[in-house]
């Protein structure tokens, strides 16, 4: 059984696990360009991210912006240092951005992991979840 599923969900019935053969990329800082200009260094990495998640799950579309989010991401890596894991998830978050959600800000909810691997991937595991999902985790 694959771990991301073992941790219940809000709607088990409602997800899609994807997974992304390679060596887990980093976002990268904007960096500056010549005569001031910015550019997106992560630019070619979040394309070719892109492109290989519409292969590995053509069945998910954009929503309207309606729909909140929940991502689980296993990063498995065959490096002993792969960045940190706020950049790992930005990173997979920015290329999907588009294809899964309008905005980014849609996901409510994430949790990663990095685990060492003779098999380098990302694994993702997408979900809808619920406001009253949400305010079940209030404190209030």
């Amino acid at each position: 059984m694959n771990s991301l599923l073992a941790i219940s969900l809000p709607r088990p019935e409602k997800f899609w696990h994807v997974e992304i053969p390679g060596e887990p990329r980093p976002w990268k800082r904007v960096g500056q360009g010549k005569y001031g200009h910015k550019y997106n260094r992560s630019a070619k990495d979040e394309k070719g991210f892109a492109w290989q998640f519409r292969a590995a799950c053509p069945e998910i579309r954009c929503d309207d912006g309606s729909v909140l989010w929940g991502i689980r991401f296993r990063f498995c890596t065959g490096r002993k240092i792969s960045g940190d894991l706020d950049n790992l998830m930005k990173q997979c978050a920015d290329s999907i951005q588009s294809i899964v959600f309008e905005n980014d800000r849609m996901v409510k909810e994430a949790f990663m992991v990095v685990v060492p691997s003779k098999r380098p991937r990302t694994e993702m595991l997408l979900y809808h979840v619920t406001a009253d999902y949400l305010a079940s985790w209030s404190d209030l």
